[in-house]
């Protein structure tokens, strides 16, 4: 039979709408075939073409020209694997999104064909990855387990990078990156419980999962816990000192660091006689607290030891337990290692994307935007929900508390349109000042925040920028009435449920995002490194500046962590420059 030659050139692109090609698995006869590219598997379709060949014909047209080959150089298993790619090509090549749908669907049926040519995807696989895919079968990220098991290596040899790459192929390609998550977790889960890894992926074993609820400790030492995070939180606490006060999420993390060690003397060590935290906070349950998080669970020392250091210093200073010995805590303390600036910075660098490429997401959010209003406004309720925020923080970096709580609604909100008072020491642009020459009684859009709600213990008022306020009208008018329940918790931004974006879900739309479009994952608080480093690259020593962008108090602050950026090889580019300019002048 005479094999098919294909290329982009020689297929033309037929419709978009395909109807279903027939079971073929039904007809032995067809498994004579020996279909092993894309070429063999439609001259096995040539020879009785179904009512859909010309559209198969036409994806496999743009397969050709997604691999650049063609048709008898491309293999069925390649394109097995490049299913999540695909749909990101035919996204680059401007098609709509009715006709990627359609052209991902024509992908699935050469693919469920070519299974009834009696091709297998898994015949070339190692006997050790069988067992594995048998235990799979009900497991969620199975799909996951049949990519390793194509990859040519072993169970063993698969690397936390190898998994690590297909969440990142799959966020890139449109797929959820928190399900993506969850399945790599499955996994993971799956190889060290059958003994197939020696690898400890962090992912598997949250250092947080020991701990027990507040709620649920003994009742000594949950009134210990209590009062002493009370007294940590409170707006004013007798004898605490000046600069001693928690914040909300601080709370929250010492409460959590509290439960934990409580989790692992009560349940890991067994110490069930634990009813108040002087008998907590002793030496042995402390430093095998800090063995057990080191070896057993992979925790870096410095995470554990900045936990420590908070249940340390406020036990100094309260004072019911001031009086208590607490030598060996210091010491031990000591002994672990806090994080190396230069560590951090390399970290940073890894998830680090330039400002033109976030800059760019929002647009590519909003064209999503627009086509999905038009079949369901909800959705594209919450897509205007993410395209703000990430508008948002490229121009305003908040921190990402300030951005969820900020309220638009309400008695005191933190973002309204009003007259700005006439001897305010608010900084105007250019624009507002002619309006206001123009209109007396002119109204913009403005936002504030008290010392109480800022971290830094500032108050913060400012107009909104200008790139802002047509996003923000649109998504206020048309979008956020989508997303309202009964009652308005007049934040905002809110999640599908009508309630207030959680930190965990920001989180999850901001390192999605900068994922799938910028191929790296990117915390919300990373932009403001981002801003800053970009900010200084255009203007030089300017942290002044930054430091009102960042809300900083003081300016050293500023310096330290952004102008580390600016180390001795900017001086050498600086003087290269500097230099040059020189004898471009002299001559």
């Amino acid at each position: 039979m005479k094999t098919a030659y294909i290329t982009d050139t020689s297929l033309p692109n037929g419709t978009p709408i395909a109807k279903l090609v027939r079971d073929l698995s039904a007809n032995e006869a067809l498994r004579a075939y020996n279909v092993k590219t894309l070429a063999d598997l439609l001259s096995a379709l040539g020879a009785a073409p179904p009512p859909s060949f010309s559209m198969l014909r036409s994806a496999a047209s743009l397969l050709c020209s997604y691999f650049n080959a063609p048709a008898q150089q491309i293999s069925l298993d390649s394109i097995e694997h490049s299913r999540q790619g695909f749909r990101s090509f035919l996204e680059t090549k401007r098609y709509k999104d009715n006709s990627i749908r359609s052209y991902v669907n024509l992908f699935g049926i050469l693919l469920k064909t070519a299974r009834g040519f009696g091709w297998n995807p898994l015949d070339e696989i190692s006997t050790q990855w069988h067992a594995l895919l048998a235990s799979s079968e009900k497991m969620i990220g199975a799909d996951l387990v049949e990519d390793m098991a194509r990859i040519g290596k072993t169970p063993s040899q698969v690397t936390i990078d190898d998994v690590d790459d297909w969440v990142r192929q799959q966020t890139m390609s449109g797929r959820s990156y928190r399900h993506t998550c969850i399945k790599r977790n499955h996994f993971w889960r799956l190889l060290v419980d059958s003994g197939s890894t020696y690898q400890n992926p962090q992912c598997i074993v949250s250092p947080t999962t020991v701990g027990i609820p507040l709620k649920q400790l003994p009742p000594g030492l949950q009134a210990d816990a209590l009062k002493l995070l009370t007294w940590k939180s409170a707006d004013f606490s007798l004898n605490r000192p000046k600069k001693g006060k928690h914040r909300r999420i601080t709370s929250k993390h010492f409460e959590t660091g509290i439960c934990s060690i409580a989790g692992f003397a009560l349940t890991i060590r067994g110490n069930r006689s634990i009813d108040s935290l002087s008998q907590l906070v002793t030496e042995p349950t402390i430093c095998g607290f800090v063995e057990w998080m080191v070896n057993e669970r992979r925790v870096q020392p410095y995470c554990v030891r900045n936990s420590l250091m908070t249940l340390y210093g406020a036990m100094r200073q309260h004072p019911s337990w001031s009086s208590v010995d607490l030598g060996w805590f210091k010491k031990l303390l000591v002994s672990l290692p806090g994080e190396d600036r230069s560590e951090i910075r390399k970290r940073k660098a890894l998830k680090y994307l330039e400002y033109e490429v976030v800059e760019s997401i929002p647009l590519k959010i909003r064209a999503q935007k627009e086509s999905t209003a038009k079949r369901d406004m909800k959705k594209a309720a919450l897509l205007a929900v993410e395209e703000l925020i990430m508008k948002w923080l490229i121009i305003l970096p908040w921190r990402q508390r300030n951005l969820r709580e900020c309220r638009v609604n309400g008695s005191n909100p933190n973002l309204f349109r009003a007259k700005i008072p006439p001897f305010s020491d608010i900084d105007k642009p250019e624009w507002v000042k002619v309006e206001e020459r123009t209109n007396p009684n002119a109204e913009f859009w403005q936002f504030r925040f008290s010392k109480d709600e800022t971290k830094t213990g500032i108050n913060v008022h400012a107009i909104l920028p200008r790139p802002l306020i047509g996003l923000l009208e649109e998504y206020l008018q048309l979008f956020r009435p989508h997303l309202l329940r009964v009652l308005d918790p007049c934040t905002l931004f809110l999640n599908e449920t009508g309630t207030p974006l959680e930190d965990k879900q920001v989180i999850t739309i901001v390192g999605t995002r900068t994922l799938r479009h910028g191929g790296r994952r990117v915390t919300p608080h990373l932009f403001r490194d981002i801003v800053a480093y970009t900010w200084l690259k255009e203007h030089p020593a300017d942290y002044l500046t930054l430091s009102k962008m960042l809300w900083h108090k003081n300016i050293s602050t500023t310096i330290y962590y952004y102008g580390s950026r600016f180390n001795e090889s900017s001086g050498v580019v600086a003087m290269e420059s500097w230099v040059e300019e020189r004898e471009t002048k002299s001559k």
